[in-house]
């Protein structure tokens, strides 16, 4: 490792930071890089120890794979925008995958896709719901961890003729506490 004294410092950011506390490896509080470290769960809050070894394509007894529901409850009247439709995860989430059902996915687009207050789109405008179709071949993401509590909101729109109701999911990890 190119920094060993910055491997016990093992939470961090998603933007390659990782937080040291009053007292950082330079002797002054705040943030400090680190280099080639990094795992699936790097956004996520080390309290949750287990976070770090929770790894998509490996084994570990407290990761699993999960589906969070996304459910309008009733229908979406034609040619209405910006419905935010929320859910909240009952164990830290990291979503890998949003599967909107093609029987209806080409009545919707959706504008943007949020963890807490934080857009997960890195630009701003809408996404056809098409693309994210159970067909959908290259679709994945990682959206930021949202712990119990925060809340999960899919913005959508009904570009379609007909009142709809709007039915997805996103399949992604999630660790048992």
């Amino acid at each position: 490792m190119k920094y060993p004294h910055l491997q016990k410092y093992r939470s961090q950011h998603r933007t390659g930071m990782v937080r040291t506390g009053q007292n950082g490896p330079n002797g002054y509080g705040g943030n400090a890089s680190m280099p080639g470290y990094g795992s699936p769960w790097s956004g996520c809050n080390p309290d949750y120890s287990r976070l770090d070894a929770c790894n998509p394509y490996g084994p570990n007894p407290g990761c699993r794979v999960f589906v969070l529901p996304f459910d309008s409850g009733d229908a979406i009247p034609a040619f209405t925008s910006n419905v935010q439709i929320q859910t909240s995860p009952q164990t830290p989430f990291v979503g890998k995958r949003l599967v909107v059902p093609s029987d209806f996915s080409d009545s919707f687009i959706i504008e943007d896709v949020k963890v807490g207050k934080d857009s997960q789109f890195s630009a701003s405008g809408a996404v056809a719901a098409t693309v994210f179709s159970e067909v959908g071949v290259g679709v994945a993401l990682e959206i930021d961890c949202a712990y119990p509590g925060i809340q999960i909101t899919l913005e959508v729109s009904n570009i379609g003729p007909d009142d709809q109701r709007f039915l997805a999911a996103f399949i992604g990890n999630a660790v048992e506490l």
